[in-house]
Parts: structure tokens; sequence; C-alpha cells
């Protein structure tokens, strides 16, 4: 195995978190655990390993243990999750899992890789259940036909989860290529956009960047 230099590997999870970090409780942003696993395959490939271990389950909790460890099986990095079912919804169904993925981001930031401070144990949770809610609106847009969007649907209102609104809408403005398309969609939407700016400013500005940005490359 060619060595690497951590360094550069922490550099790359910090620089990530300026663009794609989730915003958590203090304004402070962390890097979403499937980007922090990107980074590590990126850079450690198949040579370093994520070992979980389940160390309680029951009706009412759940506990899970994450280690980095190396092809010997030291253990060069842990973290430990707790979660309890009834706090969300998203646990009531999939307490397991965001309970691993939570033991997974400490493990990973035990090692340097949080693109921010050390988050602590409710930071982290908050972090991996805004991770969830926009993996599960993700997942319904999959499995809903395409006349059938579901920010179409009257009954939703982004500001039940405005990130998961912006980033879903990122993925569609992505794909736009002419300006007029951008002032269509802005002029649709122009009544989230302000009440957007004005419950998460930070946020907004990001997403208004990438709008500008993006329309910068588009022709007339």
């Amino acid at each position: 195995m060619t060595e690497i230099n951590h360094k550069l590997v922490m550099a790359e999870a910090d620089k990530m978190t300026a663009t794609a970090g989730v915003k958590v409780k203090g304004n402070k942003k962390y890097l979403m655990v499937k980007d922090r696993v990107e980074v590590f395959r990126k850079f450690y490939g198949l040579n370093l390993g994520i070992d979980t271990t389940v160390l309680h389950i029951d009706d009412s909790v759940v506990r899970v243990q994450a280690k980095i460890i190396d092809a010997n099986n030291k253990v060069i990095g842990s973290g430990l999750a707790e979660e309890v079912r009834a706090s969300s919804n998203i646990t009531r169904t999939s307490a397991v899992e965001v309970c691993e993925s939570s033991a997974i981001g400490r493990a990973l930031s035990s090692i340097g890789l949080h693109g921010g401070e050390y988050a602590s144990a409710e930071e982290m949770l908050n972090a991996v259940k805004k991770q969830e809610k926009i993996a599960i609106v993700e997942e319904t847009i999959k499995e809903t036909k395409r006349d059938e969007h579901p920010l179409d649907d009257v009954s939703f209102h982004p500001r039940e989860n405005w990130e998961a609104w912006r980033d879903i809408n990122m993925q569609t403005l992505g794909k736009y290529k002419f300006i007029a398309e951008f002032q269509k969609w802005i002029a649709a939407n122009n009544e989230y956009l302000v009440e957007y700016s004005k419950t998460d400013n930070d946020s907004y500005q990001v997403f208004k960047q990438f709008i500008n940005t993006k329309m910068k490359g588009c022709a007339e």
C-alpha cells in the first residue's frame, strides 16, 4: 500500500464541507456521512475498512459501535452512537440505519474526517437525521411517476425541510441550459425563495450563488 498523507485526506474533507456540508445547531457545518465515506474510499480504497457492530437493540433503544480498521484489523478510529426509537418518525422505522450512520460518522471524525470541528453526539445525530430526511425525499422522487412530482403536491411545503427542497431543486436546476428556464423557475418559486431567505439566510445564499453560477453558463 502506498503511504497516504492523511493531512491531504482531512484537507479534502474540509474542502468538500464548504459546498456539501450540512448545517446543524449553532450554524456549524459538518460533512454528511456518505460524503465522508466517499473521501475515505477515494484515498484509502479497500486498504482500510469500516466495521460496525450492534451493541444493543430492543424496542426502545439501539446502540452501535463503528471502527476504522487496517488490513491487520488494528483499530485506528472508533465511534459510538445511541438512538431512541421514539425520538422521530425516521427512527421509529429506521433506528438501526440512523444509529449506524451516526456511529460511522463519529468513527470517521475520530480520524479527522469531519470537515470542521468534532461534532458532539447531539450535533452528529441531528446532521444524520437531516441526511436521512433528504434521502427519503429523494427516494420518494425516484419511486414517483414523472407527472406526480412530490414537490408539486399541495400538501407539501418546503418549510418542512428547506435543505431537502434546496438540494432536490439544485438537481433540477443543474440540468437547465437556458436562462429562460431559470427565470421561469424563479418566478414560480419566488414566494418560497423569499421565505427561505428569511428562515435560513446562510443556506439560502448558498442556493442563490449556485443559481447565479449556473445561469452564467447558460445560453440566452
